[in-house]
């Protein structure tokens, strides 16, 4: 028989299981924190006695609340916030176990609050309301109805603050999810969501069943005086406390009318104390669970973790498996084929962080720190624009007229400007083993990560690297057989269009191109004619509404046989051009 409990806390859930209780939280980087503590043993049979080991289990549960609720709290405490004196103190007067100790008297002090407010104050009211002069039966009544009213008092007025409405949510979706369980469906968002959020077992049902049974055990207490009366409701605490968790236990367990007319004024008020969830706050209570019952994970239910996590963006299936494919290390095929594997806990974690990175459309490619092009593995990062499928064909442009022509034994020298990653240059050095090539950068980190590139693709021989701006740098003239350039090209105007992938995580200074886009172009017309041989060929990628600029551009500055080469989907992409000297 499945027996799970559980519990809200801030941002999270905790579950306790057959292996283990689980806490997990949705932490503020929206990651899923779990801790995991083994489950007591109940040692003594003494502890296993009816009514007894409720006394037992009350006492643990909430042993076990605080630890967990402040496991919680912990996610979001300010790092840097110095102890507050209260805590210096606590940590002088414990030998620096302060921490232990405000747990302690946290606790002490809800319990006498929860006394005052549900024990202390509905007799003393009901003595002031009757003034000695009513039955005792008169008494037991009023006392009892001051109970309910002030519980749902209490229930109404916290449901009213945002912070504990969301817990609220959290309890509902704790709830739902035993459910789905318990009915053996499979755990998922969508299967959770559609299961009720109100339970028998519920602590709100045991919360109201404690006033139930407590006016009932109390009705025998054969005074009417109030303190005689609140001594006599103090001492048997643990009596309520041991019958009502026997009454619990055979409400969850049996479905009979009688059950379910007990239980229903507990669902009731559950409207109160649970609320529908949000589906993150699901995923939290399916994790809590799932360890807590030691389930394992698998390569299925992390993928509906992605579509979940990535519903409505564009190309959402491959990103999600592009992800996993990352975090599991297995490739593609391998996921398609055998759903069912099992996956560990870390790869879980790492997935669900880099779910919540995609979500903030950070680039896939930046994720993962790698980008596939010219069919070679490239690593990048936030230093370098990503390489793009359509720049390929720039490449392939370029191959195709280095190889139509021949140059010897020495091989052609090639000038990769602006090379960011390196991706275009080495994928050309790669392809020609006896051609030299420089690659010139501004940035000193993307001329770093260009080097690892290079020694990742072999071919560090072939290239000479140069920190500058463009031609800055290049001491000798006329020396390049072939000058290629994926510049700045997108016009500061434009800027704010990009969309968020682009805009927010690439380096501008790889994009912005200043007020019209053809600065760099105009840079590249110019001086790129003092370091081509005579003969020599330039090769450019632009954007797809530059195909008339740039060429005229280039033509204002005498070069010939000026070329627009357009992509695959039709639109301008590449300009080529010949250098030619007039004597």
């Amino acid at each position: 028989m499945k027996n799970v409990g559980g519990q809200a806390v801030l941002e999270g859930v905790m579950m306790r299981g057959a292996t283990c209780i689980a806490t997990s939280v949705r932490t503020p980087d929206g990651s899923i924190e779990t801790l995991e503590e083994p489950i007591e043993s109940q040692g003594s049979s003494w502890r296993q006695l009816p009514i007894l080991r409720g006394v037992v289990n009350l006492w643990d549960s909430l042993k076990t609340g605080v630890r967990v609720m402040n496991y919680a709290a912990s996610f979001f405490e300010e790092p840097d916030e110095a102890p507050s004196l209260g805590r210096k103190f606590l940590d002088r007067l414990s030998n620096g176990r302060g921490e232990k100790l405000s747990q302690v008297l946290t606790f002490g002090v809800s319990m006498v609050l929860a006394l005052g407010l549900f024990t202390v104050g509905p007799t003393l009211l009901a003595q002031v309301l009757l003034r000695n002069t009513g039955s005792r039966l008169s008494f037991n009544l009023l006392e009892a109805g001051l109970k309910v009213l002030l519980f749902l008092l209490y229930l109404w007025g916290i449901s009213r603050i945002p912070e504990i409405k969301r817990v609220f949510q959290y309890h509902g979706a704790e709830h739902k999810t035993i459910d789905a369980y318990e009915r053996d469906l499979e755990l998922t968002v969508d299967n959770v969501r559609r299961c009720s959020r109100y339970h028998a077992r519920c602590g709100t049902n045991f919360m109201f069943l404690v006033l139930v049974v407590s006016a009932v055990v109390f009705s025998f207490v054969g005074t009417t005086n109030g303190l005689e009366r609140i001594f006599f409701k103090i001492l048997l605490i643990p009596l309520v406390a041991g019958l009502t968790y026997e009454l619990i236990r055979w409400l969850g367990a049996s479905s009979s009318k009688l059950s379910w007319a007990l239980s229903a004024p507990g669902k009731f008020l559950q409207r109160l104390t649970t609320a529908e969830p949000e589906d993150s706050m699901i995923e939290v209570a399916i994790r809590a669970l799932k360890q807590s019952e030691g389930l394992p994970y698998t390569v299925k239910d992390l993928k509906r973790l992605g579509d979940q996590a990535l519903k409505g963006t564009e190309g959402a299936a491959l990103d999600r498996d592009l992800l996993l494919c990352f975090v599991t290390g297995l490739p593609r095929e391998t996921l398609l084929a055998y759903p069912e594997r099992v996956v560990s806990l870390e790869q879980l974690n790492h997935y669900q962080k880099v779910l919540k990175m995609r979500q903030e459309r950070r680039p896939i490619s930046q994720i993962t720190g790698h980008k596939e092009f010219m069919g070679h593995d490239f690593l990048v990062n936030e230093s370098t624009l990503i390489p793009r499928p359509e720049t390929e064909l720039l490449v392939e442009e370029v191959l195709g007229a280095l190889q139509s022509q021949p140059f010897g034994e020495e091989g052609p020298h090639i000038l990769d400007l602006c090379t960011g990653s390196g991706a275009i240059g080495l994928s050309l050095a790669k392809a020609l083993p006896e051609a030299k090539v420089t690659l010139t950068d501004l940035s000193e980190s993307a001329l770093a990560l260009a080097r690892q590139n290079a020694l990742r693709l072999g071919v560090s021989l072939q290239t000479q690297w140069i920190h500058a701006d463009l031609f800055d740098g290049l001491a000798t003239p006329w020396n390049f057989d072939l000058i290629v350039s994926n510049p700045p090209y997108i016009p500061t105007r434009d800027w704010k269009n990009l969309s968020k992938d682009v805009r927010d995580y690439e380096p501008r200074s790889a994009l912005d191109a200043g007020e019209t886009g053809l600065f760099f172009y105009e840079r590249i017309a110019d001086k790129a004619r003092q370091h081509l041989r005579n003969g020599g060929l330039l090769f450019l990628e632009i954007g797809a509404d530059q195909g008339v600029s740039v060429p005229a551009l280039l033509r204002s500055y005498d070069w010939q046989n000026v070329e627009v080469l357009a992509d695959l989907s039709g639109r301008p992409r590449i300009v080529r051009a010949l250098w030619r000297r007039t004597l």
